[in-house]
C-alpha cells in the first residue's frame, strides 16, 4: 500500500489527489520570520501595575529623576501611604548619592 501524505483542511484530512480544486495551503511561518521580529521595548516603570514592595525596590535602584517621576505617578494614581510616606527619605538619599563632593569642606 503506498504512503500518502495527508493534508488537513478545516479539520478534514484529504489525500493529495482528493484535495478540492483551487485549494492553496496557507503560508508557513519559518523560524527566520519569527527570529526577525523585534520585541517591543518595555515602557517606563508603572507603579500602579506593581505592588508596594516592588515599587520600593525599584525606587532603591532608580536615579533622582526617575524616582521623582515614579513618586509623582504614584501620588497621581493610587497614592499609597506606605510609598508616599517615604518620599522625602527616598529623594534625600538620591540627592546625597548624586553629589560626589557634597558634605565636605574645602581646605
Amino acid at each position: 500500500m503506498p504512503q500518502h501524505k495527508m493534508i488537513t483542511i478545516n479539520g478534514i484530512r484529504y489525500r493529495p489527489e482528493d484535495v478540492p480544486e483551487g485549494y492553496t495551503p496557507p503560508a508557513r511561518r519559518t523560524p527566520r520570520t519569527l527570529s526577525t521580529q523585534q520585541p517591543t521595548p518595555p515602557g517606563p516603570f508603572d507603579p500602579s501595575a506593581a505592588g508596594v514592595d516592588a515599587v520600593l525596590a525599584y525606587l532603591e535602584t532608580a536615579d533622582h529623576t526617575e524616582a521623582t517621576r515614579v513618586l509623582d505617578a504614584e501620588a497621581d494614581d493610587k497614592a499609597r501611604s506606605t510609598i508616599l510616606g517615604k518620599r522625602e527619605e527616598i529623594l534625600a538619599a538620591k540627592e546625597g548619592a548624586g553629589d560626589g563632593d557634597s558634605g565636605g569642606t574645602a581646605g
